[in-house]
């Protein structure tokens, strides 16, 4: 399961993502305790290249930045997966080799923020 919550702040637009913790796979859920029944998560929107640059690389590299920003904020705000929703299967292989798994019944894909860190 996913839920949103979204508020205002000084015109900045503020949204926290949950995941509930048993949907996601065993080797992750089993690290969250076992009172937690969310974890909070980056909701990474979609990534857009131009079809006249597909297969130049400029996915991995908006991709790339975007993790470094998010490992950057992560250092103020507690966040624990980072989620995206692919647009098609195009995209599902696109984040899946970056190491991007799916969330149980659902088509949105996470990544341990740990594991985001150990490229930096």
């Amino acid at each position: 399961m996913f839920r949103s919550h979204i508020s205002w702040k000084q015109q900045n637009l503020r949204v926290l993502y949950l995941v509930i913790s048993d949907s996601l796979p065993e080797k992750l859920s089993k690290k969250v305790p076992p009172s937690y029944k969310v974890i909070s998560a980056v909701f990474l929107g979609r990534l857009a290249v131009d079809i006249s640059m597909q297969g130049q690389g400029y996915g991995e590299i908006l991709l790339m930045n975007a993790f470094y920003r998010i490992v950057e904020t992560t250092k103020s705000i507690a966040a624990q997966v980072i989620v995206v929703d692919p647009i098609d299967d195009a995209a599902s292989l696109f984040y899946k080799r970056y190491g991007f798994d799916f969330i149980a019944g659902n088509t949105k894909m996470f990544i341990p923020i740990e594991t985001v860190k150990k490229l930096f």
